[in-house]
């Protein structure tokens, strides 16, 4: 078979266009046909997809940034509006959300629900909110606790993250369930010393119907560690992001 000219290969543009689905079916038969019979253009179109996979990853992963980002932001800008909070509580909350851009610390997203015994905890896609260095990454636990209803065979839904610090204390956000149906968020550190500053944990709800207002919560000593609660929460998505801290901070 003689070689097609070269006005007959498939061009970048008509590339993007197939992978994008933006062609008619006669359209994309003709190029099918075209790249099955030319290697050039089947090399290119290989080339094509491996980019349009590349930027779609890119592209959702920027998207899914900037909206936790500003969710944080968005949380931190009405907490500092509380009247409740002196003027260093507003000053962090001013720094957290410009000089820090609302990055975190550490943060886990917390789903509750009306079900009973069905509130989870999650931390996938939460890197995004990082900031460089971060020391609390958390991950999922088991809870040693075993969870009535749950049918044998099948996984009960994640209860607590956990994360290490480098100096060997640990952080934990867990949902516990009562047995009226309510379930309560509990964050707790389990060493922190004395005379550093107490990180500002903010609550915030995410996703679409999320109207229940941001709380901040507030962490208290509990031994040698902290510890914060939040109860009453109705059902829906919410992110625990913690203040960005340096180890030199201190009361």
């Amino acid at each position: 078979m003689p070689d097609e000219p070269k006005w007959s290969h498939v061009n970048p543009a008509e590339l993007v266009d197939y992978f994008d689905r933006d062609l008619s079916d006669d359209e994309e038969d003709r190029i099918e046909l075209h790249l099955a019979r030319c290697e050039e253009c089947a090399q290119r179109a290989r080339q094509a997809a491996a980019l349009c996979n590349r930027w779609e990853r890119w592209s959702a992963g920027s998207q899914r940034e900037a909206y936790l980002r500003s969710v944080v932001r968005n949380a931190l800008e009405s907490a500092a509006g509380e009247v409740i909070l002196d003027d260093t509580w507003k000053e962090r909350i001013h720094r957290w959300r410009s000089a820090s851009a609302g990055l975190v610390e550490g943060v886990v997203r917390v789903t509750i629900e009306a079900v009973k015994k069905a509130s989870r905890v999650a931390t996938d896609g939460m890197e995004d909110l990082l900031r460089p260095g971060a020391g609390w990454r958390f991950t999922l636990q088991p809870d040693p606790v075993a969870v009535r209803g749950v049918q044998p065979g099948r996984s009960s839904p994640a209860k607590i993250a956990l994360a290490v610090c480098s100096d060997g204390s640990s952080v934990r956000v867990k949902v516990e369930d009562h047995d009226d149906g309510t379930c309560e968020v509990v964050i707790s550190v389990d060493q922190f010393p004395h005379g550093r500053l107490m990180p500002i944990v903010i609550l915030a709800s995410i996703g679409q119907g999320g109207t229940e207002k941001p709380r901040l919560l507030q962490m208290r000593r509990q031994g040698q560690g902290l510890i914060a609660r939040s109860h009453d929460l109705p059902a829906g998505e919410y992110l625990v992001a913690f203040e960005p801290l340096s180890a030199g901070d201190s009361q």
